[in-house]
């Protein structure tokens, strides 16, 4: 029973030096460091709210610790504000990147395209059949229809 206990405890202490805020407190009450982390909260109606806290520990004469003094305060706001500015910072991004690939896909449509508008008018120049001026009318006016499509 005492190595099962044994094994518990060492598990217990493997996870708690994996949690990040006793960590930090076990360091900053080595080195004598002020402690800010943030941390989030849930209220007992549900709502989730996002704390700063700022502490530091108090010794006594002989150097050892009495406690801990600090302040909380919430922040929820300004992570919000945060996350906002975030969201807006990619939706402009993307936007930016969208408006790029049109930019470029434009130009590499409105080449080709104009190339066969152009060829099309030389062959109209020719005094083709009226079978083959109706195909090349087609051919223009299709041609200038994707032209007001990208412009």
């Amino acid at each position: 029973m005492v190595f099962l206990w044994s094994i518990v405890l060492m598990n217990f202490m493997r996870v708690l030096k994996r949690f990040t805020p006793m960590r930090l407190v076990t360091e900053s009450n080595a080195t004598g460091e002020t402690l800010e982390h943030q941390f989030r909260v849930v209220w007992p109606d549900g709502s989730v709210r996002w704390l700063a806290s700022r502490s530091t520990v108090l010794r006594d004469a002989q150097g050892q610790i009495l406690r801990r003094i600090g302040v909380n305060w919430d922040v929820t706001a300004a992570r919000q504000a945060e996350a906002e500015r975030s969201e807006r910072e990619a939706a402009e991004q993307a936007n930016q990147a969208k408006s790029q690939f049109l930019a470029r896909m434009s130009h590499e449509l409105r080449t080709p395209l104009n190339a066969v508008l152009g060829f099309t008018q030389l062959l109209l120049l020719d005094g083709p059949s009226d079978a083959q001026r109706q195909r090349l009318d087609y051919i223009r006016g299709a041609g200038q229809h994707l032209l007001s499509l990208i412009n």
